[in-house]
């Protein structure tokens, strides 16, 4: 963006110095009456050409923030159903954890078979899978989320000779 500013002010510079007979550093100056017919034909054309550039420009601003936008919205609604999944298979987690428990206490008593017991401890693995399954989805929507909002990594010192680009896997880490 800093490269498309300083270019359109470089033309529009170039434009003020012909239309005000100033000659800027490196340019060459026309003769007089070859000048004022040059300056006007090549002042419109750059001046249209800029103008053209610039709505363009906007044009594709405007796009991209509509459609930034509309992916965050997308991404939010996504990370609320992947928190949902969370919390479902947290519970599913916690019931098979009692179930399991109460299983090998009927074990020890010698109520309950250690097929019946085994069987309930492969329930128990397998929501627990899908709680990592789950805690996944969620991490990814997460990262995905700080990217799209542009916040997935952080800038300091820019334009120096210190500057650095900063990604904390941590921000990640679920404890």
């Amino acid at each position: 963006m800093k490269t498309f500013r300083l270019h359109y002010f470089i033309v529009l510079l170039s434009m003020l110095s012909l239309a005000l007979g100033v000659t800027l550093p490196g340019s060459v100056k026309a003769s007089p009456p070859v000048r004022s017919l040059v300056v006007d034909a090549n002042a419109t054309r750059w001046l249209a050409q800029a103008q053209a550039t610039l709505r363009s420009s906007e044009i594709q601003y405007r796009d991209r923030t509509r459609l930034i936008g509309d992916n965050i919205t997308g991404v939010v609604q996504t990370l609320k159903a992947a928190a949902e999944g969370v919390l479902r298979a947290r519970e599913a987690v916690e019931r098979t954890t009692a179930t399991y428990e109460g299983a090998l206490a009927q074990l020890r008593a010698g109520e309950l078979t250690l097929i019946d017991t085994l069987t309930t401890e492969e329930e128990l693995l397998g929501d627990q899978t899908e709680l990592l399954r789950q805690q996944q989805v969620y991490l990814s929507t997460l990262a995905r989320l700080r990217f799209e909002s542009g916040q997935l990594v952080s800038f300091s010192g820019l334009g120096d000779a210190s500057e650095s680009l900063r990604f904390l896997p941590t921000e990640f880490v679920v404890r």
